[in-house]
C-alpha cells in the first residue's frame, strides 16, 4: 500500500480490521516511510486500545527514532495509561537521552504500569551510558526520593540499578564539574634569573 497516496482513513481501517500479518505489514510500512503523517498514524495507533498494535506502533516510533520524540513526549502526557506507558516505552527504545526528565516525573505516575515503563525506559538510557544523568535528575527529587528510586530501579533492573545507586552514594560525581587542574602560569622573574 502507497502510504503517500492512501487516505489516512483507508490506513487506519485496514489496520484496525486486517488480520496479524497484515497489520504487523502496515506499521512497518510506516516505520519505513517516517514522515509527518506516518508519526501521526502510529501516534493514533497508541491511542487505541489494542495492547497489540500499541505494542508494534511504539516499537515502529522507537525505529523512526528522533523524529517521533515530540510526538511521543507528547503522548506521555495522555489521559490513557496505556498510551503513557507505549509513549514512554518507546522513547527508552529509541534511547532518546532528552526524554529522561519525562521518564523520571512518570515514576510518580498513579499507574504501576506506567511507573514500570518508565523505569524500563530509565534502565535503558542508564545501560547506554546516562548514569549521572539519571543520578542527578534522581537527587532533584530530593535525598530521600532519591534513595528511593534507586532502590526501585535497583529491585526492578539490577543491574541500572546498581550504577544509580554507586552515583548516588557519591553526590560530587554527578553534582559538580570534576575538578580542572590551574594553568600553569610562568614565572618570568624566575625564567630570566635561570637564563643569566
Amino acid at each position: 500500500m502507497d502510504l503517500s497516496s492512501t487516505p489516512h482513513a483507508t490506513i487506519m481501517e485496514a489496520i484496525r480490521r486486517g488480520d496479524l500479518r497484515e497489520q504487523r505489514a502496515l506499521i512497518e510500512s510506516l516505520a519505513h516511510q517516517p514522515s509527518d503523517r506516518a508519526i501521526q498514524i502510529l501516534a493514533e495507533i497508541l491511542e487505541g486500545e489494542s495492547w497489540y498494535l500499541r505494542d508494534m506502533a511504539g516499537k515502529a516510533m522507537a525505529r523512526i527514532g528522533t523524529q517521533s520524540a515530540p510526538k511521543l513526549t507528547q503522548l506521555c502526557m495522555s489521559g490513557l495509561w496505556y498510551t503513557r506507558a507505549a509513549s514512554v516505552r518507546a522513547l527508552g527504545r529509541m534511547g532518546h537521552t532528552e526524554s529522561l526528565p519525562v521518564m523520571v516525573a512518570l515514576l510518580a505516575d498513579p499507574n504501576l504500569t506506567v511507573q514500570g515503563a518508565a523505569l524500563a525506559s530509565i534502565a535503558d538510557l542508564v545501560r547506554g551510558g546516562r548514569v549521572r544523568e539519571t543520578a542527578r535528575l534522581f537527587w532533584n527529587e530530593g535525598a530521600r526520593r532519591a534513595e528511593q528510586l534507586g532502590r526501585f530501579l535497583l529491585d526492578v533492573h539490577p543491574d541500572a540499578g546498581r550504577l544509580v545507586m554507586e552515583s548516588l552514594a557519591n553526590p560530587a560525581s554527578f553534582l559538580e564539574e570534576a575538578p580542572r587542574p590551574a594553568p600553569i602560569v610562568p614565572d618570568i622573574k624566575e625564567a630570566e634569573r635561570k637564563n643569566a
